[in-house]
């Protein structure tokens, strides 16, 4: 039997205390809902690493596609680095080239860089051109508990 789990998505202190007294399973923390989730701020990542259960940390660093440069890609480490310090439990990532296709040499940097910490892809696979393409490479973070194995 496969059990369901309740991740609810927040971005301030408010979300979050909700979604710890309504009994979330998990708790997705990102920062600008309105704009599609951002890396949230670190306070909120400091307020999240005392929860008593996993919290997830988007690693988006700005809007607009999901087609990152070097820059980006350095920002998102060194808020992998915040994440991993604060205590939270994983990442929400993803990655895409310029056709839409998922970049899966960034997101294998990106989850060698957050060994340790689970991580789940995000929307950035729904927008993918060929989905079942995509599908195998990605299958692997659909399973928490191969946190340890890529998920691209």
């Amino acid at each position: 039997m496969m059990s369901v789990t309740l991740e609810i998505c927040v971005d301030n202190p408010q979300g979050l205390a909700r979604a710890i007294e309504g009994g979330a399973d998990r708790v997705e923390l990102c920062a600008s809902l309105d704009l599609g989730g951002f890396t949230p701020a670190p306070g909120l990542i400091a307020q999240a690493g005392r929860a008593d259960m996993p919290v997830y940390a988007m690693i988006r660093p700005r809007a607009g596609n999901f087609c990152y440069s070097g820059l980006d890609e350095q920002a998102m480490m060194a808020d992998i680095d915040a994440v991993r310090a604060a205590g939270l439990a994983g990442i929400v990532i993803g990655a895409a080239r310029e056709n839409g296709a998922l970049d899966t040499a960034m997101l294998h940097r990106l989850l060698r860089h957050a060994q340790g910490l689970k991580a789940t892809l995000h929307r950035v696979f729904d927008l993918t051109p060929d989905p079942m393409t995509a599908l195998q490479p990605a299958a692997p973070c659909a399973r928490p508990e191969s946190h340890s194995a890529p998920c691209v």
